[in-house]
């Protein structure tokens, strides 16, 4: 069935709808109130910016799923999108997040934890810290003043240092009892012994005096904390200044000096306050905006009535509206139950339908969306439109370097050669010392970047001695064996015309074998760069040589150096292996001796140093390196 035909059926049913390209790939995935309505947009009307005009440019086919609310087409987008990671979608994979203040207030004894990603586990989590304002200040605040646990996991058998220096009222402790003898021979449990405001009992104290002693103060003080992070106690203050005047009393002024830090935080966060909005709790805020070719949001966050601040996220070329934007980021952040969006004028308020369900079932509670017009909501979102604006301009430039060196890079570079649709490159490099611990290297750039998840290393398995063209072969047989994934757009091979001719006869008998797999590839999509000059080596076409300044000639040299380090720190490691295991074997070498040597001393070399020199180089006395020596020349 043709596209047309697809557009022709398509129902009136909310529902999320998917663009594939020529091989199959997915590049798009929106939603849609209305399916029938929203897919045609693309194809038929008028005037579109450049952002629709290249992906249409790209569309070979299409699908839909229907949904039964809208609310469900927001969770399928979502899934959607984290599972094809598509090449016009807003993506916020590489965003890990602003930090949060977790504490779990169903443990016994609640601790602090610092976490950029916000679950839904029933725990509290206070944030987000940036903008200037340090999470691990905070944290430090909250020590000083409430003496809340920072620890991890369970408690430990010895005394804690921070419970001594009074950072922590150290529940721990509480889990410690004195026994004594009477007068009449009878255990009994000697009085709770005060220190540091802790309790010491033993871990054969009931529940019950837990919970009318130490488990009260402990958890009077979490209580306390909670209050400060969530911007309603300022006890914080009194306590810190308190301590500061006994440090410098103390003439620890270092001590001192951290304190006065702390209340200069405190009187920053006091400073973010908003006046106007003291009986707000928790809002966000947010803006897109775009230039009809690039975009980028904003996010105004207020916790307390106060201002946490301002994020911003450049967008670039990315399609997808504000709705698709706020369900990727609320994936890891904590969701208030008021959210903000701006539109712009004449803009519709119907993307923004059912993203309330949407957002109420991941946090399980009502949210409430809204779109402000007047008070002192829109002057938030007026705020976050500033930055979303300003940050849209100033990084023009920045951004456009950044996109010419990348996917501007692969689309002159796919011109250059004939290829269209240019995403994946894979670069191949050999590697040996002296004809030993022959491997070799496999890299991949995916618009421009580098992908290290798919990056692979070969130890060369029928090749004796140094023969670049052999090894080349074996991994060529080996990347585009029976079954192979991920069919790369582009293979550059380091090395001249034999490196590459080598590896062109055996993708072309793959392509003459297996044609389904590699149906795409042709000889122009098999080239070697040589270090010489720098010159583009093709099968059928002569020699290519560009300007130094080329951002095409840079992504692949850049490309090809990335696969000579990692085929080098693979050799690397096969040689450190191999002289590390000899190593153990001679007298007088311990682990730190043998640390020396592989750091300073290659395995070809020490066969011919003497004892002097591996001392020397080595750093190690002279008897050791003797022994070397003698075994490796014996």
């Amino acid at each position: 069935m043709t596209i047309e035909e697809k557009l022709k059926n398509l129902p009136s049913d909310p529902g999320v709808y998917l663009m594939f390209d020529d091989r199959g790939e997915v590049i798009y995935v929106g939603k849609a109130k209305v399916l029938k309505n929203r897919v045609r947009q693309y194809f038929h009307g008028g005037k579109k910016d450049e952002r629709v005009q290249a992906l249409v440019k790209l569309i070979s086919d299409l699908n839909y799923i229907i949904t039964l609310s809208e609310k469900d087409a927001f969770a399928l987008e979502s899934s959607l999108v984290k599972k094809y990671y598509p090449k016009f979608n807003i993506l916020l994979k590489d965003d890990k997040g602003a930090p949060y203040i977790r504490i779990n207030l169903k443990e016994e004894f609640p601790s602090m934890q610092v976490v950029r990603k916000v679950k839904r586990d029933g725990a509290r989590y206070f944030g987000p810290y940036f903008n200037g304002v340090r999470v691990m200040d905070i944290v430090a605040i909250v020590r000083a003043a409430y003496r809340v646990r920072f620890c991890k996991g369970r408690f430990g058998k010895r005394e804690c240092l921070n419970f001594h220096i009074n950072l922590c009222l150290g529940p721990c402790h509480m889990l410690k009892r004195k026994r004594t003898e009477n007068s009449r021979g009878d255990n009994i449990l000697n009085d709770m012994i005060c220190k540091n405001n802790a309790i010491s009992v033993t871990h054969n104290v009931s529940k019950a005096m837990d919970s009318v002693t130490y488990n009260d103060e402990y958890r009077m003080a979490v209580d306390r904390a909670v209050a400060f992070l969530s911007g309603r106690d300022d006890e914080a203050r009194g306590v810190i200044e308190e301590r500061m005047r006994r440090a410098a009393d103390a003439e620890d002024f270092e001590r001192a000096i951290s304190y006065r830090e702390q209340l200069g935080m405190i009187e920053k966060m006091k400073e973010r306050h908003i006046v106007s909005f003291a009986s707000l709790e928790d809002v966000d805020s947010f803006y897109l905006a775009a230039d009809g070719i690039n975009s980028a949001v904003a996010v105004n966050v207020v916790r307390g009535g106060r201002m946490m601040g301002v994020r911003v996220f450049y967008l670039g070329q990315a399609m997808g509206d504000l709705s698709s934007f706020i369900t990727q980021y609320y994936d890891g952040n904590e969701i208030p139950k008021k959210v903000n969006v701006g539109i712009e004028d004449g803009a519709g308020e119907a993307e923004f339908d059912g993203l309330e369900d949407y957002l109420g079932v991941l946090k399980g509670v009502k949210v409430t969306v809204n779109v402000p017009e007047r008070g002192g909501m829109r002057m938030l979102v007026d705020m976050t439109k500033k930055n979303a604006v300003e940050h849209l301009n100033s990084g023009a430039d920045k951004h456009k370097r950044e996109y010419d060196m990348t996917v501007g890079a692969m689309e002159r570079l796919g011109k250059l050669l004939g290829i269209e649709g240019l995403r994946r490159i894979e670069c191949y490099d050999v590697s040996n010392t002296a004809g030993e611990d022959v491997v070799a290297s496999g890299v991949v750039f995916t618009d421009g970047k580098p992908d290290k998840s798919n990056y692979r290393r070969y130890k060369i398995r029928t090749v004796d001695g140094q023969d670049d063209y052999a090894a080349i072969s074996e991994v060529m047989q080996r990347r585009f064996k029976d079954g192979a994934e991920n069919v790369p757009d582009l293979v550059v091979i380091d090395g001249g015309k034999g490196q590459l001719t080598a590896a062109w006869s055996v993708v072309r008998n793959r392509i003459l074998s297996n044609g389904q797999i590699l149906s795409h590839m042709t000889s122009k999509n098999v080239i070697s760069l040589a270090k010489k000059d720098e010159v583009i080596y093709r099968i059928d076409d002569e020699p290519l040589s560009l300007a130094k300044g080329d951002y095409a000639l840079r992504l692949l040299i850049r490309l090809r150096d990335e696969a000579h380090r990692f085929a080098n720190s693979y050799n690397r490691i096969l040689r450190g292996g191999k002289l590390g295991s000899l190593l153990e074997q001679i007298d007088g070498v311990g682990e730190a001796k043998r640390k020396k040597i592989l750091a300073n001393i290659s395995f070809k070399e020490i066969k011919l140093l003497s004892a002097d020199e591996i001392a020397n180089r080595a750093g190690i006395d002279k008897r050791t390196a003797e022994n070397i020596s003698e075994y490796f020349k014996g």
